[in-house]
């Protein structure tokens, strides 16, 4: 219970409307005439890694009878009932209070036995005189963990009863982003061109009627020709709920509307049909003008039509292009004074599947590059020399214009990974203020469409999913983290997401990264990787004193396994944390592995093997050796080539081990910058010669000149 610091009421007796007695029993053991029952989780759950509370009380408390309908662990509903006449005769439940709150016995069933402090059973009289006619079959008492290590301070007396009961942050209030519409302002009604055609038309989340129950809106109508729905939502001051919805359909006098095909490619004929329809009470004649862009060729187009009231017909444009367009069509209609525009998007794209060529190579050679059967017109070519193939990945511009899209982890495989290429090329001032600014704003997107797929607990799932991945979770934490640098990142999301994290920590320390299906599954070495990821993501935020548990068994697992995924994550640790010794061992452990060849990694947290896989364990290995000081730079660069060599035309392989070889690369140049004039002096006589280049080869030449 919270502590009591005050020997007099605070409550003033003029200001009583109400006293409710709920009754108070404060005696020492050997005074007790009743039949009450403590015990402490140490004793009742030593050895006994029961997954239901029933169980691991079932034989520690006199009295207490528990059946359960099959004889399979978990397999059938367990009852409790405590010795006594009513109990036995009616088969009733006792009374289940926790942490002194009266509960139910399905919040009773998900209680973790790891999060109980001790359970106190009432048999007798003693139920009764606390709680009346409910404990008339007993009382059962449980006392948690959790709400013990709470902060707040009650100034009552003894006098006075209280209860308490944990509510989780998500249960009642839940905090999402709003969204946000744009609309136009209109000064007429008569429009010229038609290209609003917005899917929210208006939203408004705070509408007040009148007292008749009336409230009126006004809202700027779209330019599309179709039927739209009002929902509306609301609660009364009685606090009832209603719904309702209504349709309407909204058209101009003159309707058109053109099928513009989705996919166009370069040298495709289009014939595009027009639909005019007179939505007026008059016959009109109606003239079409087509406005195609540059390099559309315009070979037919119809451009007359009569049309009685309510009838439609069909105008056909045929056009072609030879080059690549991303444009707008405009069809504009006339009759008289009245005159109806449409204005749509036309993208054509290059026909065919495109095809890529590059070398990656460290050897002097004459290379006869083969050109494929092509399409007439779609040959173009560029070539360019990077030092070593990482850099093609750094110095790549236009990968800093794509647009972020899809899930989560397709964002972050956008995200994420420029962020590193971004303070690359920001260091070497090679890049402009307009890709520079694209860039950002590219990285503002990714990031309001990353939110978008938090979950309600605060943390992230893949594939959208409802369950919060803990793993997961902390990778977006890092990378929430480091795109603070250029995006304004909301502190409330950074706190919620490490609450999360944190909330999955048991009581051995290990976080609980299973899946709700792996739930009853043993703690593989699948489930190891992403713990001590969440390990290495924690200490590399900073948390320290939350961890110590938790490092110390997943160091010890680390040691006995020797996988050299989880010793590069605990060498990144131990060096997050302090643990100067345990980095050393690690490390030296690492560096044999590596010296023999005898690197073995079994999974990664997010289950990748193979080349993504080998790229994140040399990727945090590296990183591991640049966080001493005194580490042989010779080495670094080996390490720094083999890395590179995993680099293809995608990047590394997975979202992780891009983004990971790239945070250590970048980090790996950005130490090298003391030695850029003299690197570029020895490459311009290297290029010279024509003699092929690594990073090795680089510092080795480096230290020849110094």
């Amino acid at each position: 219970m919270p502590s009591v610091n005050s020997k007099s009421d605070t409550v003033k007796s003029q200001n009583i409307e109400e006293v409710v007695v709920l009754g108070y029993s404060q005696i020492t053991k050997k005074n007790s005439t009743v039949s009450s029952t403590t015990i402490n989780s140490d004793y009742f759950l030593e050895n006994r890694p029961n997954a239901v509370m029933l169980n691991a009380l079932q034989g520690s408390a006199p009295g207490v009878i528990m059946n359960g309908g099959s004889g399979s662990p978990g397999s059938a509903k367990f009852s409790l009932l405590i010795r006594g006449t009513s109990s036995i005769s009616s088969n009733l439940d006792p009374l289940i209070v926790i942490d002194g709150v009266i509960s139910n016995s399905y919040e009773f069933r998900k209680l973790n036995s790891n999060n109980i402090s001790n359970v106190s059973i009432l048999k007798d009289a003693a139920a009764t005189s606390i709680y009346g006619n409910r404990g008339a079959n007993g009382v059962i008492i449980i006392n948690s963990k959790n709400w013990r290590i709470s902060n707040i301070k009650f100034n009552i007396t003894p006098e006075t009863y209280f209860a308490v009961k944990n509510i989780p942050n998500d249960s009642l209030v839940n905090y999402n982003y709003s969204r946000q519409f744009s609309y136009p302002v209109y000064e007429s009604t008569n429009t010229v061109y038609r290209h609003d055609y917005r899917e929210t038309l208006y939203w408004n989340p705070v509408v007040e009627t009148d007292k008749n129950g009336k409230a009126k809106i006004e809202f700027y109508q779209s330019d599309a020709n179709s039927a739209f729905r009002i929902m509306t939502e609301g609660i009364s001051a009685s606090g009832l709920i209603g719904r309702d919805e209504t349709t309407y359909a909204a058209q101009s006098l003159i309707s058109i509307d053109a099928k513009i095909p989705q996919y166009l490619t370069r040298t495709d004929q289009m014939i595009i049909p027009v639909v005019i329809k007179n939505n007026s009470s008059e016959t009109k004649t109606l003239t079409l003008n087509v406005v195609v862009p540059n390099y559309i060729r315009l070979m037919k187009a119809d451009s007359l039509i009569t049309l009685k009231p309510l009838e439609s017909g069909r105008l056909f444009v045929k056009m072609q292009t030879d080059k690549l367009v991303n444009s707008n069509i405009q069809f504009a209609v006339k009759s008289g004074d009245f005159r109806e525009t449409m204005i749509l998007p036309l993208k054509v794209e290059e026909k065919g599947f495109p095809y890529h060529f590059s070398i990656v190579n460290n050897k002097k050679e004459n290379i006869k590059i083969t050109i494929p059967d092509y399409i007439n017109g779609s040959l173009e070519s560029s070539y360019y020399v990077y030092e070593n193939s990482a850099l093609q990945m750094f110095e790549d511009l236009e990968r800093l214009k794509n647009e972020p899209h899809g899930c989560f982890e397709q964002l972050s495989s956008t995200v994420y990974p420029n962020v590193f290429i971004l303070d690359y090329l920001k260091s070497t001032k090679k890049i402009n203020f307009d890709t520079e600014s694209t860039a950002i704003k590219n990285l503002k997107k990714g990031y309001q469409k990353m939110i978008s797929y938090k979950n309600g607990d605060g943390g992230f799932s893949y594939f959208g999913g409802s369950g919060s991945d803990v793993a997961l979770s902390a990778f977006a934490l890092m990378e929430f983290r480091d795109l603070k640098k250029y995006v304004n990142v909301d502190t409330k999301l950074i706190q919620n997401l490490t609450s999360f994290i944190l909330s999955k920590k048991n009581a051995n320390g290990l976080f609980e990264v299973r899946r709700d299906y792996e739930s009853k599954t043993q703690y593989s070495e699948y489930s190891w990787s992403r713990n001590m990821y969440v390990l290495y993501a924690l200490s590399k935020i900073g948390f320290k004193n939350e961890l110590q548990n938790t490092y110390e068994a997943s160091l010890k697992r680390a040691l006995s396994t020797k996988d050299s995924y989880q010793l590069a994550l605990m060498a990144n640790s131990a060096a997050h944390l302090g643990k100067n010794e345990d980095y050393k061992n690690l490390l030296t452990i690492l560096i044999e592995q590596y010296s023999t060849k005898n690197v073995k990694t079994n999974t990664t947290f997010t289950g990748s093997g193979g080349i993504s896989a080998n790229a994140e364990t040399i990727s945090l290995y590296m990183m591991a050796l640049q966080k001493n000081t005194n580490s042989d730079q010779l080495k670094i660069a080996e390490i720094a080539d083999k890395l590179i060599n995993y680099n293809g035309y995608y990047g590394f392989g997975s979202t992780q081990a891009t983004a990971l070889a790239l945070e250590t690369l970048s980090d790996f140049f950005a130490k090298m910058k003391n030695y850029m004039a003299l690197i570029s002096q020895r490459l311009r006589l290297i290029m010279l010669k024509l003699k092929p280049i690594t990073v090795l080869h680089l510092l080795s030449e480096m230290e020849k000149m110094t």
